[in-house]
């Protein structure tokens, strides 16, 4: 819960500068794409195993294989977190801009 708080707020705090970020490799572009994979890392259970899904091939055309993406007894109980890190995840996803490639396949 409190991890979560802490990576959402962080997140909406830097979005306006991702938005901004004119190269790949500029530092919010770079926070990001570590912001997404410590938001998986909460979310992710160690138990769960890789399977091979063809929706996340299709959708960036580097792997099939991917763990369970959201933890759910860490969602289940937190409505307003879920609904906020979902319409976040869906912001990421929505940039088209060359710069913000990384960030938009791994929010996918």
């Amino acid at each position: 819960g409190r991890c979560l708080h802490i990576l959402l707020g962080l997140a909406n705090k830097w979005l306006p500068d991702l938005t901004a970020a004119e190269t790949p490799d500029a530092p919010v572009v770079k926070m990001f794409e570590f912001w997404i994979g410590a938001l998986w890392l909460t979310l992710y259970r160690p138990e769960d195993k890789p399977t091979k899904r063809p929706e996340v091939f299709a959708n960036t055309k580097r792997t099939y294989w991917t763990v369970t993406p959201l933890f759910a007894d860490a969602l289940r109980h937190r409505p307003r977190q879920t609904q906020s890190l979902l319409v976040l995840l869906q912001q990421l996803m929505e940039m088209h801009d060359a710069q913000h490639a990384n960030v938009r396949e791994l929010a996918l």
